[in-house]
């Protein structure tokens, strides 16, 4: 048995080795659906990850700075499936936040998508969030990471991971796209139902939970100045 000090609650409990966070949060938040993730030692973790030593938790929601981390990457991973899924040749770019979201670039190829193309993208988002399609955690040699992400073409996180000096990475995979996130993942892409993809000027607008309204996306605020 290990110890766990749950922080939001200021008490600890005794679970077996191995348990996960998702678990350990049936345990103390049996109604808790609206926790996305957790920190351990102070840590941004998806809610699969394991616990095997005595640790601090703190179950995170939207309203925390990791728990928006958590869900943003876990979207952006729903956005790639999405974009490779509709798009021939497609990719993106994520470029800022702004407006309560992130400003993002669409291609097809060279090209930047039309509105209808980004609407596609858009429809097969959602189709991918209401499938409830689950998130995948893998630890394997950092070498074998890198010809993994090159293989599936995510080479930002190729070129990112040939700097990293441990020995052993831990990737995410959500059906073919894989990713380097460092603060986990949602267990599955049920848990991203509170989005938007809006047309932004010469881009789209990646809209994620209100912090203070979790089941409605941060209000648009269009900026002409900065365009």
């Amino acid at each position: 048995m290990i110890e766990v000090i749950i922080k939001n609650l200021n008490k600890t409990i005794s679970v077996k080795e191995g348990t996960t966070l998702s678990e350990l949060k049936d345990m103390v938040y049996p109604n808790g659906s609206s926790i996305i993730g957790a920190t351990v030692n102070n840590v941004a973790s998806g809610l699969a990850t394991p616990l095997f030593q005595n640790k601090t938790v703190r179950f995170v929601t939207v309203a925390d700075q990791e728990g928006r981390e958590i869900y943003l990457n876990s979207l952006t991973m729903g956005l790639s499936k999405a974009v490779s899924d509709s798009v021939k040749n497609g990719s993106f770019i994520i470029e800022h936040s702004i407006s309560g979201g992130y400003f993002v670039r669409i291609f097809h190829g060279q090209h930047i998508v039309t509105k209808l193309k980004g609407e596609i993208v858009k429809r097969k988002m959602a189709q991918i969030i209401n499938a409830d399609i689950p998130f995948y955690t893998f630890s394997k040699p950092t070498p074998d990471v890198i010809k993994i992400m090159e293989k599936a073409g995510n080479t930002a996180a190729a070129n990112l991971l040939k700097f990293r000096k441990s020995y052993y990475t831990t990737y995410h995979q959500l059906d073919k796209t894989v990713d380097y996130v460092t603060t986990g993942t949602v267990p599955s892409t049920s848990y991203l139902k509170v989005f938007d993809l809006q047309p932004y000027y010469d881009g789209w607008l990646l809209q994620l939970p209100n912090a203070k309204q979790a089941d409605a996306v941060t209000p648009l605020a269009l900026m002409p100045k900065l365009y």
